[in-house]
Formats: C-alpha cells, structure tokens, sequence
C-alpha cells in the first residue's frame, strides 16, 4: 500500500511512496488547499467544522451549492489520496490520525518532543511557500498568514535554541549554523543578527561575522533607508578592532579585485606576468589514485579535486576575456613570476597551457625544459612537481624541494605560494597558519584566498573556507553561459557546493548546484557535481539526465561510464552497474581499469558478495594498482577490508598495520605525510582489534594515534584518537562514555570518516535514542561510496537505519530501508543470511503491523 505525503513547508507537494519509488499526486488548488488547510489543523489540534469551511473557501456560494462543493471536493481527494484519509460526519472532518505523512504535523511533533533538530530538517521554508488559490475569502488568506507566521516563530525559537546548545557544547560549526538559520526565519530580527556575530567571533570567523553585519547594514540602508542600532555599531566594533579591520559596518565590502597592484615590487629581475595556479589539474572531478596513498587519502575527495581547476579557469578565462577586450584589472591580482630567460618564459607559458589544459605529463616536460634554460624558476619547479605528482611522487618531491631552495630569490607572493604548496603537499601542520599569512598579505590574490580555504578546509573550519570561497568568487572573472570550458568563479562555487556538503548541509549544496548548472549549463563538471548530489536525494532518474548532460560536453565516455556506475550502486541497480564496470575493466586505459575494479568491488561489498570482493582484490585488483603505481597500496587496503567484513578480524590488523611504513619517498620525506599515513591505517586496525576483542593492543594504538595525530595537517588525524577510546569505552560497557568519545572523534559525518557514524548510531540504538541516530546515519548515506566513506558499505548503513527508524516508531521508513537491505544482499555471501532472514522477518512484520494501523475500523453490530 502506498504511503501518502504531504509537504507544505517551502512548498507544497503530494506524492505517492512504494516499493522505494515516489509518484507525484496531481490535485486542482482548491483541493490541495483544503487538504493543506485540515493537515494544519491537525498538527495544531484545531477542529475544523464544515460550515467554517464553506464560509472560507466558498464565500460567494449559496450554503447548499457551497456543501456541494465540499461534496465534490471530499469525493476527488478520496479518489487522489484514499478513502482512509479524510474522515466526515455532519458536523467536522479532520484527517485521520497517521494516515498520510505531513512534514507540518512531523515538525510539531518533533518539537513537542524537543527533537528541535529533527523539526528543522523538515523545515525547508515557509508554511506554504509559493502556494496560491483563487476563489477563496480573505479570512482564508488571513488564516494562511498567520500560520504562516506562527510556525516561521516555531522555527526561529528552535533554531535560537539549538544555538544556544551548540555554543554551550563549543560546537561552532552548528551554532553558527543555527543562528545564521535563525536570522534567515527572521531577517529583520536585529537581536538574532547580533547573536549570530557573536557566535561567529567567539568561534573565530571574524570575516564572516563582519560579513553578516554588512549584509544586514547594507540591507537596511536600501529597504528601510536606516542604519543599524548603537548597539550592534558596538559589536561590529569591538569584531573589527580585533581583527584589525576599520571600515564601518554599513560601508561596502573592500573591493575584492581591486586595480593597484597588492604586490610590493621586490624582484628587480626580468618577470612574466602570468596567472599563477595552485594545484595540479585534472581532466575529470574525481581526483586519481595512481599514487600509492590514493585510497589512504581519505578525505577532501571532492573538495581537493574541485580545487584542481580553480586555476586552470582563472587562466582561461582571462586569457580569453584579454583576447576581446584588452587587460583586465583582475590580472593584476596575479603575481609576477620571476622568469630570466626570455626562452625558459616561453617554455613556461606553454607549460601552463598544457597543465590547464589537463595534460600533467606534457606540461611537465615543458617545466623541466623551462627549468633547464632557467635553472633559478622557482614556479617552473613548483608547476613540474606538481605535474609530476600524479605519476611519481619521488620526482614531484625532488622538484618541489627544488622550488623551495629557490624561493628566498623570487618576489615575495611566489615565495610564500610555494611555501605553502610545500606545507600542503606534506601535510605540515604549517599549512594553516602559511596560508593565513598569504592571504592576510595578499587579500586581494585569488590564489591567496583558494589557499586560505583549502587550510581551513583541511581543519574542519567550513565557514572560515566557505568565507574565503565566497571572496574569492567575488573577484573572479564573469563567467560565459555560452562557454563550455571552466571559469575561475565556476570551479571556485564547485569547492564552495563540497564545503557545504563537508558541513553536512546537503540541502545548501544542492541548492548552489543547481544554480552553478543555471548559470554555466555547458560545463561538464557543474552537471556532474549536480549529478552527484542528486542521487545522494535518490533522485535517480534526474541524476542519470544530469550526467547525459555531462557527457555532452566532455571529449571521453570512461569517466561518464564510472558515474553512472556509482549511481545504480547507489540505486541498488547491482546487475547494471556490475556490467558497466566489468565492460570498462576489460576495455578501458591502465586508470580506467583500475578505477573500474575498484569501484566494482564496492559494489560486491555492497551486495554482500564478500569472497568474490576478496578474490577481486587480490587478482585483478592488486595487477592494475601495482602495473599504476609499483606497489599494491590500494588493493592491500581494500583486501584488509573485506577482511575485516568477512570476520578476519586478526588478518584484516595486520595488513592494515603493514601499511604504517608508507611505501612513496614523498611520504618518508614529510613527517605530516607519513603521520597522516599512520593515524589512518592504525585507525583502521584499531577497528579490527577491537572486533577480535583485544583492548590491550587497541588500548596502545589509541596512545599512538594520540601522539602522532598533532603532527598531521589533517585535522580529522587529531581526532581519531578518540574514536578507538570510544571502541574501548564500547568494550567496558560505558555506552554513554563510548557515545562522548565517538562525538569528538566527528570531522563530518557526511565526508569525514564512516565507522564513527555508525559506531555514534549504534550506541545511540543501545542507550535508546534512536532518533538522535537517524540524521547520523542519513549523512554518509549522501556522501560519497570511497574515501573515508569506504569503511563501511551503504548496505551497512541502511540496515541500521532501519533498526533507527523502527526503534523511533516510523514503521513507514524502517520498512523503506529494510526493503534495501533485503534488495541488496538477496546473493550474500553464506555467513550474511541470518541477517538478511533476520531483516526479512523485520520487514515482513513492519508492513503488518503499518496494514493493521491504516485498516478502517470496523464495528460490530447487535443483531
């Protein structure tokens, strides 16, 4: 039986759910008008009587034509929504208590309950936003008003109140969240505008906290024609003085590309001036793993690769923008490059053609030219270790250390990009604070501002690098809408769209890629990342047309051939998406075949074909990593998780353990490197002793990973520590110890590291509170299949999340989940039947026991 939802909050929607697919309900205005207005009364507990209703929606009409109206229009929402939706009598008629599914009477309820955070996923906007009807009385329009505004107080009072939760808890990332949604249910609220400045400077985002002060100055300046009260002129204040800023609230933001040049002229050398990158490209938004780390870089899987071609549509565009209308003023943000040799200039500069144009092994051999006529470039060092990352880390180390030699005789912006693409590419605990002294010195520098978000970025300080994004953007170039190449403003809103989903805010990133798809409908990569995040909201069917898009744009089919694979893994299309990835394995390049096994054996894993996994990883697998990158780091790791999966819980530490001594010079070469290396694979292990049992060894890895933490520059690595003393905490039988531990150990539940999810849920389930476990698991079901995320399967995932979902009382959703479940592993592997028939039974008594509450009441009668 169809399950019937209602959305009113940001929207109004009726669809039919069964069998894990939606169906839009189609009803007239008037209808679903009524319908809307009896959910509401029902979620408010307001009776609603049939002559109010005459007199609100048909007020022109006789009483008796008016009744019949309501006749006609009760008869076609039974006939749309079901008999057992709507219940008469003579007097009343209500909604039937749990027969359709309101996100209106869900948010109430969550908030009786004090579920604020539960209510507020529900709340996409304003109570009916965007609905109209005509024909009805004013009291109508009134009414809507009102609930209107009643239920945006609702949201505005939770979203304070989990503010002030969050600030107490020192979690700045939700309180800023929070308060920044309180000011967005209340924008004329000066009270709410100051609590979120405050939030944002106690918490360190002074630019974004003077940001919101600007914002809402500058607003009211055009719609009120004021200016804000003394006291927020006080705290805007005290926030600049702090940050050593001047300018006055209601002034207009600095110009973020500015004509004089930022630069002071230091080097007296000959000089090119040319757009200098940041970091290797790439032709496709996944980054590659052809080094021996691919699998161990576990984090920034998108972020990183969509920073890739920042600078590359930085080039482009200005170049071409040159090309129509002479200089820009924006290229005077770029630095000078210090190039003696008019020769080794040339050689550079169409190094920097090949490198944008996503050809890293061309483009190398140019730079190493460049550097042979010019042995003092720095940048032609810099861009030739850059290039040669992806094939060899030894060279790319050498000529990086190269460029850093060189530094101290290159004008100053060089020196210090290279010095912080050095801390980058080591992952020195350096890199924020080299970053922040770049950008604070060079404001004006696209780059600079690309770096400083990348650092934050890599802490765990989404708004900081959300704010440095959002300037960087502002300066860059206008983009073309009839262009199908990148633009700098472009690939710097794909690094903003994967900070929002690092956030766990979804809906954000989904919303900004949607309007990246609108404002550049010819870029590949915006429809790709719009791919992305629609079938992580299983919107399959537009995901799949998304990445059509996509391919009409691109000059290969192989890397379309892998997104379509992971989204029918994701759609539970096994059969499809095995058959895309073995044809691609058999057929494709030396990258190709090994991206094709890898993901295949995701999807084995996922389906609970774990032998079969094995047996992948160790063959075909382990040939294509070690014919890419002269070792078997990726299979090594993918084998020790099967491992793992399979119950080889001694086996799977051991090999993990293996992998502590990294296999790459780069690696032995930087100590953030190789600690970063470290911290993962004993995390790892750490997992697997603790399902053996051993708590002595797991004891003394969280000792380790305590030490070695603080010497990545991967803010997560300083936090894992705490995720096995939540295993240990787990072991003792101290859930609500094991729960505190898991909480800190969190970087981001949707991108950061899935074992802590899932290991927060279940002790969640086990203390019974199995509500505050459902957003948990929810998150990394919508991020991606690998990185941090391949520790655990989706099947996992959602498994649990049918435990949740039952736990809480929503038989609807649990049964959705346990449907997947049953889906996905009906070829499981032996050992995972009794789960599988476990979950069969749960579902099979889940839709019982919904048919028994949704049966019409019957009633016996006397003879």
């Amino acid at each position: 039986m169809p399950v019937i939802r209602l959305r009113l909050l940001g929207g109004v929607e009726l669809s039919a759910h069964e069998h894990g697919r939606a169906q839009r309900l189609s009803l007239p205005p008037k209808p679903l008008a009524l319908l809307a207005y009896l959910a509401v009364a029902s979620a408010e507990a307001m009776p609603v009587r049939r002559d109010l209703l005459l007199a609100l929606f048909w007020p022109e009409l006789s009483t008796d034509r008016a009744r019949g109206a309501l006749r006609q229009i009760l008869f076609h929402l039974r006939r749309v929504v079901g008999d057992d939706v709507v219940s008469a009598d003579r007097e009343n008629i209500a909604l039937v208590q749990d027969a359709l599914s309101c996100d209106v009477v869900e948010f109430v309820r969550h908030l009786a309950s004090g579920d604020r955070s539960s209510a507020m996923d529900l709340y996409r906007g304003p109570l009916l936003g965007g609905f109209f009807v005509d024909g009805v009385s004013a009291a109508l329009e009134e009414w809507i008003d009102g609930a209107r505004a009643r239920f945006n107080r609702r949201a505005f009072s939770a979203c304070s109140a989990l503010a002030d939760e969050a600030e107490r808890s020192a979690n700045g990332v939700a309180a800023a969240r929070w308060a920044r949604e309180a000011v967005a249910c209340s924008p004329d609220d000066e009270t709410a505008v100051r609590r979120l400045i405050q939030i944002l400077d106690a918490f360190g985002d002074r630019c974004g906290a003077l940001r919101a002060a600007e914002d809402f100055a500058r607003r009211l300046a055009e719609e009120f024609e004021t200016e804000p009260a003394v006291e927020t002129l006080a705290l805007v204040a005290a926030v600049r003085a702090r940050s050593g800023l001047s300018a006055a609230p209601g002034s207009a933001p600095a110009a973020v590309g500015r004509a004089e040049s930022p630069y002071p002229a230091e080097s007296t050398e000959p000089t090119a001036r040319v757009p200098a990158g940041s970091v290797p490209t790439q032709a496709d938004a996944r980054p590659t793993r052809r080094s021996s780390l691919r699998s161990l870089r576990s984090w920034r899987t998108l972020g990183a690769a969509l920073a890739i071609i920042v600078i590359a549509g930085v080039f482009s565009a200005t170049r071409w923008d040159n090309a129509r209308s002479g200089p820009l003023s924006y290229l005077v943000a770029s630095p000078p490059i210090t190039i003696a040799s008019t020769a080794a200039r040339g050689l550079y500069e169409q190094g920097m053609d090949r490198y944008y144009a996503g050809d890293p092994r061309e483009s190398a051999r140019l730079f190493k030219a460049a550097l042979d006529r010019d042995s003092n470039c720095a940048m032609c060092a810099l861009y030739a270790g850059l290039a040669e990352a992806g094939s060899s880390d030894a060279d790319a180390s050498k000529l990086i250390e190269a460029a850093n030699r060189l530094a101290p005789r290159v004008s100053q912006p060089e020196r210090m990009l290279i010095r912080y693409r050095w801390a980058d590419v080591t992952n020195s605990a350096d890199r924020l604070a080299i970053a922040d002294s770049l950008v604070a010195r060079y404001p004006n520098w696209m780059e600079a501002q690309v770096a400083a978000a990348e650092a934050a970025d890599m802490q765990g300080a989404w708004l900081a690098a959300a704010d440095h994004l959002r300037r960087a953007i502002a300066g860059a170039p206008r983009p073309s809408v009839s262009s199908s190449a990148s633009c700098a403003s472009c690939a710097t809103r794909l690094m903003l769209i994967a900070t929002y989903q690092n956030a766990d805010s979804s809906a954000a990133a989904l919303r900004a890629a949607e309007e990246l798809e609108r404002q550049q409908p010819r870029w590949r990569l915006a429809w790709l990342q719009l791919a992305h995040l629609l079938t992580a909201t299983g919107r399959y069917d537009e995901a799949r047309a998304a990445i059509d898009s996509a391919t009409r744009y691109s000059t290969g089919t192989d890397a379309d051939v892998i997104e379509h694979a992971m989204l029918e893994i994701r759609a539970r299309n096994f059969v499809r998406a095995d058959r895309l990835l073995m044809a691609l394995a058999q057929t494709g390049n030396a990258d190709k075949r090994s991206d094709a096994l890898w993901f295949l054996i995701i999807s084995l894993r996922t389906q609970g074909r774990l032998h079969e996994a094995l047996a992948l990883a160790q063959g075909a697998f382990r040939g294509a990593d070690s014919a890419l990158t002269h070792t078997v780091g990726t299979a090594r790791v993918a084998e020790a998780q099967v491992r793992f999966e399979l119950g080889e819980f001694r086996r799977a530490a051991n090999i993990f353990e293996s992998l502590v001594v990294p296999p790459d010079t780069f690696s032995r070469g930087a100590v953030g490197r190789s600690a970063r290396q470290r911290v993962w694979v004993l995390t790892h292990a750490g997992s697997s002793l603790a399902a053996e049992g051993d708590t002595i060894a797991l004891a003394a890895l969280a000792d380790t990973l305590q030490v070695w933490g603080p010497r990545s520059g991967f803010g997560r690595d300083r936090l894992l520590h705490d995720y096995l003393q939540g295993l240990l905490w787990t072991a003792r039988d101290r859930p609500d110890s094991a729960l505190a531990a898991f909480g800190r150990s969190s970087f981001s539940e949707t991108e950061g590291f899935s074992r802590t999810d899932l290991q927060r849920a279940r002790t969640l389930l086990t203390l019974g509170r199995p509500q505050e476990a459902i957003p948990i698991l929810r998150h990394p079901l919508a991020g991606s299949l690998e990185a941090g995320n391949f520790y655990t399967t989706q099947t996992e995932l959602q498994e649990l999340l049918a435990q949740a979902y039952e736990a809480a009382g929503n038989l609807d959703s649990a049964a959705v989940y346990y449907r997947y479940v049953v889906t996905a592993w009906k070829g499981a592997d032996a050992q995972l039947q009794p789960r599988v028939a476990r979950d069969r039974e749960r579902l099979a008594v889940d839709e019982r026991r919904l048919r028994a509450r949704n049966a019409p009441a019957t009633v016996a009668l006397s003879p």
